[in-house]
């Protein structure tokens, strides 16, 4: 009897060793990198910024070059000293409706900050902050400082805010009183808004570790596009089909199958 318990002890320590193994092996050959863009890690890079306007409402006070939207669009671009450069004004209490299409907002699971807002200029002008789903409605997730910001909505999690729920919206208002600056350029003013805690809206590859599984994202049946295993920065990647049973990774030589 001793020998049999001793076995299954063995047989069971082996294989917690062996999931060990593997995830060490993962983590050495397939790392997760994280792009620090703006003095901020970005674990889904570029495309982690907003991608439309879909509302803007600046009221008096904002001229050209400062009333250009499309300004906050992408990572942040704002150079000091440059009149006009990378940056939307929103005038004292306008607003902004950003939408994320290829990739959309999310919770973490804990308490780093989940979404940044960058707000730049020479006055430090906060907004407050809202986002929802594709049908859902506005949720307040609080206000920033002013300056680049960053937000846990984590913390509104049973108060909008649903966990693992994606939002593709984020609605910034400018907060009074007037904080000064040029008549051009009043109010916040917007070089970017980018999801940290971010969900890819396609089926490109993604690796996290739950509950001490590596768990990869799924396909049902569909072949990875070439272009997602196009360059060096992506090899490593994998896929799971959970219909023909297949592993995709990409590697120097394209897509491997095993």
């Amino acid at each position: 009897m001793r020998k049999i318990q001793h076995f299954q002890f063995m047989e069971k320590l082996m294989r917690y060793m062996s999931y060990a193994m593997m995830i060490v092996l993962l983590n050495f050959l397939f790392p997760v990198y994280a792009e620090e863009i703006g003095g901020v890690e970005f674990p889904g890079g570029a495309s982690s910024f907003a991608d439309e306007v879909i509302e803007y409402s600046p009221t008096a006070g904002v001229a050209y070059p400062y009333n250009i939207p499309e300004t906050a669009l992408g990572p942040p671009d704002y150079t000091f000293g440059h009149e006009g450069d990378g940056t939307v004004s929103l005038g004292n209490a306008g607003v902004i409706i950003l939408k994320f299409t290829d990739n959309s907002l999310t919770t973490s699971g804990d308490v780093s900050a989940d979404l940044w807002i960058f707000e730049e200029g020479p006055a430090i002008e906060p907004t407050e902050v809202y986002i929802k789903t594709d049908l859902g409605n506005w949720i307040s997730v609080g206000d920033t400082s002013g300056g680049t910001y960053g937000i846990d909505i984590d913390q509104f999690i049973g108060v909008g805010v649903v966990e693992g729920e994606s939002y593709t919206y984020v609605k910034l208002v400018d907060l009074l009183p007037d904080q000064g600056g040029s008549p051009n350029y009043a109010g916040a003013d917007i070089d970017a808004v980018g999801a940290i805690s971010s969900i890819q809206s396609t089926n490109k590859p993604e690796i996290r570790v739950d509950s001490g599984y590596v768990n990869l994202s799924v396909t049902s049946g569909e072949t990875p596009p070439e272009a997602d295993c196009a360059t060096s920065r992506d090899h490593g990647r994998m896929v799971f089909d959970e219909i023909n049973q297949i592993l995709h990774i990409c590697s120097p030589a394209g897509w491997v199958d095993k």
